[in-house]
């Protein structure tokens, strides 16, 4: 079977329900959450016994876990007009939004 635009929307109507979490990735987080809530002063240990780069590398690498995903974002000069362009690697933006901003974008500046 083809897959096409169709065929795509109909698996992903199966594979994902929107506003469902996956009971195997709580599981997983909670494991996770576990093992470093029982390890948590060796941890702190260890981390303080790394070099001042190794420390701020790997505090850096745990703040993924731990903040949320920003929105990223660009701005860009055409002529006089600004190009106000959102990337959202995480669900994307609604093209009629988007073209909504921009008109305001463009009658602001």
């Amino acid at each position: 079977m083809k897959f096409d635009k169709q065929t795509a929307a109909e698996a992903g109507k199966i594979s994902s329900r929107r506003g469902i979490s996956n009971k195997s990735t709580k599981e997983l987080r909670d494991r996770v959450q576990k093992l470093i809530d029982d390890n948590w002063e060796t941890l702190l240990e260890d981390i303080s016994e790394l070099g001042p780069k190794e420390r701020i590398d790997t505090v850096i690498r745990m703040l993924d876990y731990v903040l949320p995903k920003l929105t990223r974002s660009e701005i860009e000069q055409k002529g006089n007009i600004w190009d106000y362009n959102i990337i959202d690697l995480d669900k994307g933006i609604d093209p009629r939004e988007l073209a909504k901003i921009n008109k305001e974008l463009e009658e602001e500046y």
